[in-house]
């Protein structure tokens, strides 16, 4: 479902912002964050938010060792409680927290509400409940962002018949984007854009990703993300940027393209 804002609209189209770096990690930055964003984007921004290496963390003192693959979670029955509490607990009402107290008119929620985007399984639920995006109903978004809210989704889903799944953040982001008919999508991270060496490559498209792919330069959970980009930008999403957020003004800043890799 698509919020269906006219093109010539840039400054009432909503934006999806996935939180990651420095600012999913430090309170008093991702405060900073809930300012600008209660200042500039009220009832334009969703946040998303996955919670890797806090669930790692908490899987660890259950004896849980977490698997990888190109930088996304192959998740087990057992690791899925533990993570289900991480994300959809712990971390979303953290950072609910504390965007509110900063003026963001956060609320939180998990892509299981209201059918807001069901998983479709990448192997056998019985032993890997990581999914992928499936049908996406982005009506609770659009009541909430209409509201003047700030949705703050965890990647936290639900198989068809009910059962948690866990959606790779940076892919959520991405179906949410399209289907808001996002301005931007946004993937903060801990580093300025994608890097070579020192320096931020201003600009990609597909060719120049998988160059830098193959290379090595682009690596781990980068990987995730510069596909879900040109996956979005296929799929008619606006903007897509991969940026960080180290001071108040740069979600403008990566918006208005005078910051981050662009990813065309």
């Amino acid at each position: 479902m698509t919020r269906g804002h006219a093109q010539g609209e840039p400054d009432s189209a909503p934006i999806v912002v996935k939180l990651g770096g420095r600012a999913a990690a430090e309170r008093e930055l991702l405060a900073t964050l809930g300012a600008e964003l209660g200042e500039s984007f009220t009832g334009r921004a969703v946040i998303v938010h996955g919670g890797g290496a806090e669930a790692s963390a908490w899987c660890a003192r259950v004896g849980l060792e977490p698997r990888f693959v190109d930088g996304v979670r192959m998740t087990t029955p057992e690791e899925m409680e533990m993570v289900e509490m991480v994300l959809a607990g712990k971390m979303n009402t953290a950072v609910v927290r504390t965007l509110s107290a900063a003026g963001a008119k956060a609320v939180g929620l998990s892509l299981a509400d209201a059918a807001l985007c069901t998983g479709e399984p990448i192997a056998d639920p019985a032993v890997n409940r990581t999914a992928r995006p499936g049908a996406v109903d982005a009506t609770i978004l659009e009541h909430l962002l209409a509201g003047g809210f700030t949705p703050v989704v965890s990647s936290i889903g639900s198989f068809a018949d009910g059962s948690a799944c866990n959606i790779n953040a940076d892919d959520a982001a991405l179906a949410l984007a399209v289907a808001l008919g996002a301005a931007s999508l946004i993937f903060l991270s801990d580093i300025p854009g994608v890097l070579e060496g020192e320096d931020v490559h201003r600009e990609l498209d597909r060719a120049g990703v998988e160059r830098l792919v193959g290379a090595g330069v682009i690596a781990g959970g980068m990987v995730a993300k510069t596909r879900s980009a040109l996956q979005a930008v296929a799929a008619g999403a606006g903007s897509v940027v991969i940026g960080e957020y180290r001071r108040g003004g740069d979600i403008a800043a990566l918006v208005e393209g005078r910051a981050g890799t662009a990813i065309r």
